[in-house]
């Protein structure tokens, strides 16, 4: 059980499956916070970098990050990005 994320751009209409991304909601304000964030954050760095990824890919883009709670019709036509799984 847990709660999954998404992230999603309405532009290209794509979203990627984030999982259990449970410190995407982390909210560093300085550069300490961030350092102590950082520390956090190395347990989902295989999700941060799928975020990362999808965010480079769409820069610019309107771009949103969702939980399966927050998921609605709006982004069910929503192809999954999965291209990045390729090696």
């Amino acid at each position: 059980m847990g709660t999954i994320y998404h992230v999603a751009c309405k532009q290209c209409r794509v979203k990627r499956d984030l999982d259990k991304f449970y410190a995407v909601f982390g909210n560093p304000q300085n550069r300490e916070e961030a350092i102590s964030f950082s520390k956090r954050i190395e347990g989902d760095s295989f999700r941060a970098g799928l975020l990362v990824g999808f965010m480079g890919a769409h820069i610019g883009h309107e771009c949103v990050i969702l939980s399966d709670s927050d998921w609605n019709e709006e982004y069910e036509d929503y192809t999954e990005e999965t291209h990045f799984w390729r090696d």
